[in-house]
This record gives C-alpha cells, sequence and structure tokens, in this order.
C-alpha cells in the first residue's frame, strides 16, 4: 500500500481561505529513506492566491502577520509570486501525482497533519468544481499517529541523526511533508520504550 505525506500553507486558518501552497511526497513506511531523498521526490505546486481572493476565498490579517515573521527563505516559497499556476491545474497537478503512483481501485494513505489541510483542499477543490483530490477514508492523522507509535505528547518526535542530510525549514511545505514522513517511518520511541 502507498504512503503519502500532504501539507498546505494558507492565508486563513478557515476552510475557505486561500491557499498559497502544497506539497505532497510519497514514502516507505518502513523507513530508510533521508531527508534528501525525499525532497528529489517531493511535488510543491503553488497556487494563483489572487484568483482564489477573487473567487471570494478568504484571508486573514492576522495570518497574513504570522507569515511576515517567519523566515525570508520560507516566505518566497509560498508567498512568492513566482511559478504560481490556477486552481484547477494545481489540483490536477497533485492529483496526477497520486495516480501516477496508485492503481485505479487502489487503497493508499494519505497523512495530514491535522484536519485543517484536508478540509481546505476539499473545499478549495469544490469552490473549483473539481472532486475531492483524495476519498475522505484515504486520510489519516501524522501528530495522532506519532504519538502512539512513539509515546510522543505533541505530534513530534526525534528522527536519527544520518536521515537528516539537510537543514530543515519549517513552514516550507516541502520540508513538512518530508519532515512528517521522516517521524512517521524513522522515528525515535520517547523514554525508552
Amino acid at each position: 500500500m502507498k504512503h503519502f505525506c500532504y501539507d498546505v500553507e494558507t492565508l486563513s486558518l478557515k476552510e475557505v481561505g486561500v491557499v498559497l501552497s502544497a506539497a505532497i511526497v510519497e514514502f516507505n513506511p518502513l523507513g530508510g529513506e533521508t531527508m534528501s531523498q525525499l525532497l528529489e521526490k517531493t511535488l510543491l505546486v503553488k497556487f494563483d492566491a489572487a484568483e482564489q481572493a477573487r473567487d471570494g476565498r478568504v484571508i486573514d490579517d492576522d495570518v497574513v502577520e504570522w507569515w511576515k515573521k517567519q523566515d525570508p527563505e520560507v516566505q518566497k516559497v509560498s508567498l512568492g509570486s513566482a511559478w504560481t499556476v490556477p486552481t484547477i491545474h494545481g489540483i490536477n497537478t497533485l492529483r496526477k501525482y497520486i495516480t501516477d503512483r496508485v492503481g485505479v481501485g487502489d487503497d493508499y494513505v494519505f497523512w495530514t497533519r491535522g484536519s485543517l489541510d484536508q478540509f481546505i483542499t476539499d473545499s478549495l477543490c469544490e469552490s473549483a468544481g473539481q472532486k475531492p483530490l483524495v476519498p475522505y477514508k484515504f486520510y489519516r492523522d501524522v501528530r495522532t499517529a506519532i504519538d502512539l507509535l512513539y509515546g510522543s505528547s505533541n505530534g513530534y518526535t526525534s528522527i536519527p541523526k544520518d536521515m537528516v542530510d539537510v537543514q530543515i525549514r519549517k513552514h516550507d511545505p516541502r520540508h513538512d511533508v518530508c519532515l512528517d514522513a521522516l517521524m512517521l517511518a524513522s522515528g525515535e520511541t520517547f523514554g525508552g520504550k
């Protein structure tokens, strides 16, 4: 069964918020992949935020302010206007990444960090007249799995240092999906359990 990690960066915490970017990576749930290996096969889609705002999707001032405090390099990834695509093109690009790796009718696991990414992606698809990116039954929550697998209480765990061969940039969706994949597949147990 195939496993994917998925993340979106937005301008709102509401499901009707503007989606800036989305990243997806297929990963081996049994581990063995490094951060750089995962990054090489990660897809990043940068959506046209202005198009979504014109179509009535929401921008929250407090989220905009939060973005202003993030690393400038991370801001460029999601907020930069280079390489943005219309909503339908972005959805279809994400869908193709999945269907290129999963056979028709095959089950797979689609990991997200909480439920907002699922709800906002479903809403984005609906607003573009598209079916949901992924059927509801395939979604799983990264944080809950990590807490159960590794004994954490905050949805994070450490990873063997040799697997992290590049500097991780939080809120770069490519790095976020790869970090989640590494934690799920290769995390370390807390307290020696």
